[in-house]
């Protein structure tokens, strides 16, 4: 809030605060979109070739909470090996997902970068402003 001007700054904070709400949501939507994803897809490749009723199917497919109560339901170890494919399948679909989420605040970081580089020193490297960007906080602190 500080590099604007006295009077934009409720503007400006409004404006961060927008930002921060919908990448929060954006996020969680895309990132809830890849683990489901990886989960229909591993669960529907271990429910090939079974004779699982329709209704049981959909309920495995839609979400790990209702693979899990139909393994409980069926018991024995056939619940159990159940259960296990679908912890198993929901973590896969969680590890791609960190991995999703991990390269766009990647790219997310190095946009910054660039831009604020091009704002602070148009004329030489990146690495030369960042340099004495950080020399001149180090020698004059705040």
């Amino acid at each position: 809030m500080g590099s604007v001007p006295r009077g934009d700054s409720g503007i400006a904070s409004a404006t961060n605060g927008v930002a921060i709400q919908v990448g929060g949501a954006l996020g969680v939507a895309v990132i809830g979109r890849v683990i489901l994803a990886r989960y229909q897809n591993h669960m529907t490749a271990s429910l090939a070739g079974q004779h699982v009723p329709a209704a049981a199917a959909q309920t495995i497919l839609g979400s790990l909470g209702g693979a899990l109560a139909v393994a409980e339901t069926v018991g024995g170890a056939t619940g159990v090996l159940s259960a296990h494919v679908a912890r198993s399948a929901f973590m896969s679909g969680n590890k791609i997902s960190l991995a999703v989420g991990s390269a766009v605040a990647l790219g997310g970081v190095f946009l910054v970068l660039a831009c604020s580089c091009r704002k602070s020193h148009p004329s030489s490297s990146c690495h030369e402003s960042v340099l004495v960007n950080e020399a001149a906080e180090f020698v004059a602190p705040s």
